[in-house]
């Protein structure tokens, strides 16, 4: 009994045994039928791309472009990463009252005088608006992240060394220690290589050297010669004034007081655009003269603007043109556009019409407005 027994569930687990197979056989089909499938596709796509050598390059194309993106990725991904940290500095940029930029040629020192910033030296001339507080707000601002090396071949590879460096800055302040900062070589657009001077590590900071010049003419202010709200100029004893209020305002010849003749306003707006709009180009090397040779060649324009008297004085010797302010330090170039720009103040008297042209001139205007008036009617 036992035996049969035994036979029986044997027997029963080779059935179930049987039927197992074949469900699993059945369920495997489909998986089969799509492997079939993607195998002649594929057989059939290496076909046609041997026999086809523009599939082949489009193929490598887009294999090479795959790898670029995988690369820029990770790149990209190492960057952030270096990028996000404590910041580099501590101090802010109100506190800083001196900044020193050395170089191979040469070096300049600005210093905060009453809020405003000027280049040291005995002339003590101002420094560009807003340039000083800008950058000092990027280096305040800057990230340590992690340093991209620390050691004595690549502080020289990478022109932070003691002794070789594009530029050293120092920061200093009432509140502040001073802080030398070295900048290097760059490692791409608008960046540069950096270590502060006491320590090891070198990082690549978005500062580039050249938010840094060492010499004094790229900070000078360019406008410090310049005249607002100009409201009388005398050229060769001729005194013309703004008279009137409001948009009656019109310029007026006031000297020589016989002289009755009028001014031809619009040109004369223009001639005296010429004094607000007036850039140097730097500071001069040449003391002003008085020799008769530079006399013959000077033009001396005297400007009443915001209630203050200044005389502008022009010289040209040769290919160099100096122009100086006697309520300003200095002596400064010009280019030659500005010069002759400013020579037009020196025949004011071209912009002086009788009566009898003006006269003429209003009844022309007259007459243009009366025809624009006909012709719209």
């Amino acid at each position: 009994m036992a035996t049969r027994k035994r036979k029986t569930t044997t027997e029963l687990d080779y059935v179930m045994n049987t039927l197992a197979k074949r469900e699993t056989f059945n369920s495997a089909k489909p998986t089969l039928k799509v492997m079939n499938t993607v195998s002649g596709v594929f057989s059939i796509f290496t076909g046609v791309l041997r026999q086809s050598r523009l599939l082949q390059l489009l193929l490598a194309l887009l294999v090479a472009q795959l790898i670029l993106s995988l690369v820029l990725h990770t790149s990209s991904s190492r960057r952030t990463s270096f990028a996000t940290g404590a910041p580099l500095f501590s101090f802010a940029a109100n506190d800083v009252s001196k900044l020193e930029i050395q170089s191979d040629g040469g070096g300049v020192t600005l210093s905060k005088d009453s809020g405003e910033w000027r280049i040291d030296g005995e002339l003590k001339m101002p420094v560009q608006t807003g340039k000083v507080e800008s950058i000092l707000e990027t280096i305040a601002a800057l990230d340590g992240g992690l340093p991209i090396a620390n050691s004595e071949t690549a502080r020289e590879q990478l022109k932070v060394a003691q002794g070789d460096f594009i530029r050293r800055v120092i920061i200093s302040g009432d509140t502040i220690e001073p802080i030398s900062v070295l900048l290097g070589s760059s490692p791409g657009l608008r960046k540069s290589h950096l270590r502060v001077e006491d320590n090891d590590d070198i990082y690549s900071a978005s500062l580039p050297v050249s938010d840094f010049p060492s010499d004094v003419n790229d900070w000078l202010d360019k406008s410090l010669l310049s005249f607002n709200n100009v409201t009388s100029v005398e050229v060769n004893n001729i005194r013309f004034s703004l008279t009137g209020t409001g948009d009656e305002k019109l310029w007026s010849v006031i000297k020589p007081e016989d002289d009755n003749r009028s001014v031809d306003n619009p040109g004369f707006d223009e001639a005296i655009a010429s004094l607000q709009s007036l850039r140097v180009s730097g500071l001069s090397d040449n003391a002003s003269g008085t020799d008769q040779d530079e006399l013959e060649n000077t033009v001396v324009i005297n400007v009443i603007a915001d209630e203050s008297e200044a005389v502008l004085t022009l010289v040209k010797r040769g290919d160099v043109i100096t122009a100086e302010r006697d309520d300003v330090s200095g002596v400064f170039t010009l280019t030659a556009p500005q010069y002759e720009q400013l020579l037009a103040l020196e025949t004011m008297e071209s912009y002086m019409m009788n009566s009898t042209e003006s006269d003429s001139t209003e009844s022309d205007d007259l007459e243009t407005e009366a025809k624009q008036e006909s012709s719209e009617n």
